[in-house]
């Protein structure tokens, strides 16, 4: 930057619009819009900015799908042992290669682990994997997305994961692919609130809510029991703040699915009221009016002018 021009008024801003054909209504239309979401915004923002009270929940959330799941749709979530743990590398190296038999052998015993307590599977996975996105607090617990008939994988992996007669919670004896050996169990057929009504009636039952969420929340926070910390009102999409406060102390909410975002399930365990700190601050600046909006815009229906009917003809 090398120079910073004062505010100045355009007198010929209005005879600027008429030569490039732009008609005044619709210009003012256009900022006046601009102007009531930044007096929106900035009301949003400051309201959910206050003191006020905060809850300590824990999540298990499901991502919503990114195209429809076809008929033989299917989850499952997998361990990967790669010759020499090296998945990129594997299909480079010959069949006879014994780093194969090393992950093959290392595959089998997972897979031995495993039919002994089932329940091991994302606690392995972040563990043992030599799938990088697995690993760790951080990572996925090697679940993966739906498969269908139309998906780009390996083929032995979807013949194994496709067959018919596949029940949630099977483990399949090691699979070989490209990139490895792969102990894969079954998780659930869609649809999505499906299965996360199924978790919260175990929750509910008295299954402990932070291994659910280890075991099936596709969340950053799945790693460690899907626990949020303490969450303000407008931190959230205004759907699942609602579902959060609502909860009584102790329990668990109901299921809310947020179309083209995701399905959701809480505990709601602590309510205190507190100030934003510095890193919810930053969060509500960013997504407070957009999380308040999201309902609404998503109640109407949001039609979109072509430039031609907004007047703009160049």
């Amino acid at each position: 930057m090398t120079e910073i021009a004062p505010a100045t008024v355009d007198n010929a801003w209005l005879d600027k619009l008429k030569d490039a054909n732009l008609k005044l209504e619709t210009y003012r239309s256009l900022v006046q819009g601009e102007v009531v979401r930044k007096a929106l915004e900035d009301k949003v923002v400051a309201d959910a900015s206050k003191p006020g009270p905060q809850r300590h929940v824990l999540e298990i959330s499901i991502q919503a799908p990114q195209t429809p799941p076809g008929a033989k749709a299917i989850k499952v979530r997998h361990i990967l042992f790669s010759p020499k743990h090296d998945p990129s590398g594997a299909s480079a190296l010959p069949a006879d290669d014994p780093s194969w038999t090393v992950a093959q052998l290392a595959a089998q015993a997972e897979y031995d682990k495993l039919k002994a307590d089932p329940s091991k599977s994302d606690e392995l996975a972040r563990k043992d994997s030599d799938e990088q996105s697995a690993q760790g607090e951080t990572g996925t617990g090697g679940k993966l997305p739906y498969f269908d008939e139309t998906s780009q994988v390996d083929q032995a992996f979807a013949d194994a994961i496709l067959k018919d007669g596949l029940n949630p919670g099977e483990l399949l004896p090691p699979v070989k692919s490209a990139f490895g050996w792969h102990v894969i169990q079954v998780m659930y057929r869609p649809p999505d609130v499906d299965q996360m009504k199924k978790l919260r009636d175990q929750a509910i039952a008295g299954t402990d809510f932070s291994q659910l969420a280890r075991d099936n929340s596709e969340g950053p926070e799945a790693g460690k029991g899907g626990d949020l910390g303490f969450v303000a009102q407008g931190q959230l999409d205004a759907r699942l703040s609602r579902a959060i406060f609502a909860t009584p102390i102790g329990q668990v909410s109901e299921v809310v699915d947020v179309p083209n975002v995701g399905t959701f399930l809480f505990k709601v365990l602590a309510e205190e009221t507190k100030t934003p700190d510095a890193t919810q601050l930053q969060l509500l600046q960013q997504r407070a009016f957009t999380n308040w909006y999201g309902e609404k815009k998503d109640d109407v229906t949001v039609s979109r002018n072509l430039l031609v009917d907004s007047g703009i003809t160049q």
